[in-house]
């Protein structure tokens, strides 16, 4: 765990290793995922009170917990699986990911500190969160941008990030299925954002 702390350290400052030289035991990514998880629950929930029209609807906080257990490792597994075979397509051979993608997510697990922090100083964690996002994709340019254009790599990136889209669509409908989320909370929701989305349309239209 030392090691991983360390090497987040060295990564926010745009230090990085070669990337088949992340390497961590297996509970380490156990606990890695599980924590972050545990953050972003946390965060949820406290959104759910103070913004509930756009949170998820958990029917208990167990299933909501599990659900952003899931999202993390889908995340990590996308970008440390299907990136680096899209990568390949385009004509990059990268290493192992799986231990980069590991450091570079586990930023995640102080989303709980946002908390905590009061509304004048929320613009910090906004910038902690772009930055963390750059010290994933500038690490990828280092590496990758040498081989293929850079272009070439971010298009990669969002093909990845697809992918995770369509993995987090599955885990959500089997959470509708096992009756994890009120679907009918959920409706009302959806429809509460429509109708919020057409008066902005039609505020916006010119008069006639």
């Amino acid at each position: 765990m030392n090691q991983l702390l360390s090497d987040m350290w060295d990564t926010l400052r745009l230090r990085y290793r070669p990337f088949e030289t992340y390497q961590f035991p297996a509970w380490v990514y156990v606990v890695v995922t599980v924590v972050c998880g545990i953050s972003m629950a946390a965060v949820a929930q406290f959104n759910v009170s103070a913004q509930s029209e756009i949170t998820l609807p958990f029917t208990s906080q167990v299933g909501m917990v599990v659900f952003y257990v899931l999202y993390v490792a889908a995340q990590w597994w996308c970008l440390s699986f299907v990136l680096p075979k899209v990568l390949k397509h385009f004509g990059a051979e990268v290493p192992n990911l799986w231990g980069y993608m590991l450091v570079t997510q586990a930023f995640s697990m102080f989303t709980v500190a946002y908390m905590y922090l009061p509304k004048e100083l929320m613009i910090v964690a906004s910038f902690f969160g772009i930055w963390t996002f750059w010290v994933q994709i500038f690490g990828l340019f280092n590496v990758a941008g040498r081989l293929i254009s850079p272009w070439k790599v971010l298009l990669s990136y969002v093909l990845s990030m697809l992918s995770f889209i369509l993995a987090m669509m599955f885990i959500l409908s089997m959470f509708m299925i096992a009756g994890q989320l009120d679907t009918k909370e959920l409706e009302q929701k959806m429809q509460q954002i429509m109708q919020e989305q057409q008066q902005l349309q039609q505020q916006n239209q010119p008069a006639k």
